[in-house]
């Protein structure tokens, strides 16, 4: 990995599009992580829309402001929050995981925007495999002013899983919460085995 040497670039992180991973062991990093990607584009008047893996999103929401802040910008359109969903209706491809943010990537066609949040709350949908299917293709499909922030917890997942979505990702957030430039960078080859490029 390496860090830019433009500080300014890490405010709020690289310029999008841009798509960051990051993983954690404690609620501690998970906070921090939310905090930073999210908090700097709320106050920029950023749109925002969190996946929160819970069905009361209150304890999450307090790592990115305080409750008249997240309040304000819920009211004002800014923040859009996903509890945790509920397996009634089931979600058979990538596709239909795209849409969940619909809405969001075709604004960030034409003005800045953030999405993501934790990445176990599509484990109530689709399993590990199918969700790094979703992310090569929200990879490949960036709109110009999108940002996308992928948190995976390393207790939720295997090692496996964890180091495929660090490969697939081109930036990553660091334990100090910085975001930087991922070298191992690779999405997986076109081949019928499904191996990383290098």
């Amino acid at each position: 990995m390496t860090v830019g040497s433009g500080a300014p670039t890490f405010v709020s992180g690289p310029k999008p599009p841009v798509h960051l991973c990051g993983t954690f062991e404690s609620d501690f990093q998970r906070r921090a992580a939310l905090r930073k990607f999210f908090r700097v584009g709320l106050i920029a008047g950023e749109r925002c829309a969190i996946n929160v893996d819970a069905a009361d999103p209150t304890i999450t929401l307090s790592a990115i402001g305080t409750s008249a802040e997240i309040a304000e910008w819920r009211d004002q359109g800014l923040l859009t929050v996903l509890p945790a969903p509920t397996p009634d209706v089931p979600v058979d491809g990538v596709e239909e995981m795209i849409d969940v943010w619909d809405s969001f990537i075709e604004r960030a066609r034409h003005t800045p925007t953030r999405i993501g949040g934790e990445a176990t709350w599509w484990l109530h949908l689709v399993t590990p495999d199918r969700l790094l299917e979703y992310e090569e293709e929200l990879e490949c499909s960036m709109p110009q002013q999108l940002s996308a922030l992928c948190l995976y917890d390393r207790r939720r997942f295997d090692a496996d899983t964890v180091r495929h979505a660090i490969r697939i990702h081109p930036h990553l957030v660091t334990a100090s919460r910085m975001f930087v430039t991922n070298d191992g960078y690779s999405l997986r080859d076109a081949s019928a085995d499904g191996t990383f490029g290098d």
